[in-house]
């Protein structure tokens, strides 16, 4: 793509943005002001993030999944200890 195409593209994007925003299907004021709750761990690989949820929401895991999964579950409460302390 070409700078002019991106900007024609950047363009209509805002234009219907602002369509949107004017027709009032943009208008979340109940969720104004406060903050939003983001519990994914980005540093996780997508793949892996979906195989956790999987398995977190299966009613019985094999052993291998189990020990996978406590060893992510162990890093993002390392990863949250360590933001919470700085």
């Amino acid at each position: 793509m070409t700078v002019l195409s991106i900007n024609i593209l950047d363009t209509i994007a805002e234009n219907k943005i602002q369509q949107a925003i004017e027709r009032g299907e943009l208008d979340f004021s109940e969720m104004y002001g406060k903050p939003l709750e983001i519990t994914e761990d980005f540093s996780i690989p997508v793949e892996v993030r979906l195989m956790l949820r999987k398995l977190s929401q299966a009613k019985s895991t094999s052993h291998e999944e189990s020990l996978l999964l406590r060893f992510w579950k162990a890093r993002a409460y390392r990863n949250e200890r360590k933001r919470i302390s700085k």
